[in-house]
């Protein structure tokens, strides 16, 4: 990949700022799939994208941390920036699996004759 040979923080802000774009695009994308009640299909099909944005857009961000020779505060709030991120990643990542949940396909069940002639019988 030749954006690994990158070391200008300049340069590495400005990718990470186009992967943050893009993660956040994609997050948007989730959410949007969660709405329209998409199928498990197109949620298996979409999350390796997601992560994958995710997993760019992490390294990106520790090239320029490690670039960027940044002070105390700074560091702090680059720490911060990674913890914004993987937080938006977990909810998301939950948020799919609560969708999956409700998308799961449904047991049928039958009303046993135990519980009819209980019924039955408290008439």
């Amino acid at each position: 990949m030749a954006d690994e040979n990158v070391v200008d923080p300049p340069a590495l802000f400005g990718m990470q700022t186009n992967a943050k774009r893009r993660h956040t695009n994609l997050l948007r994308q989730a959410r949007e799939l969660i709405n329209i009640n998409a199928t498990r299909e197109e949620f298996e099909a979409f999350m390796p994208t997601l992560e994958l944005a995710h997993s760019n857009l992490v390294h990106i961000h520790e090239r320029y941390v490690a670039a960027a020779q940044l002070d105390d505060g700074e560091l702090h709030a680059a720490a911060a920036y990674l913890e914004s991120i993987n937080n938006l990643q977990a909810a998301c990542a939950q948020a799919v699996a609560a969708a999956l949940r409700r998308t799961a396909p449904r047991r049928a069940w039958n009303i046993s004759n135990t519980v009819v002639r209980e019924l039955s019988q408290n008439v």
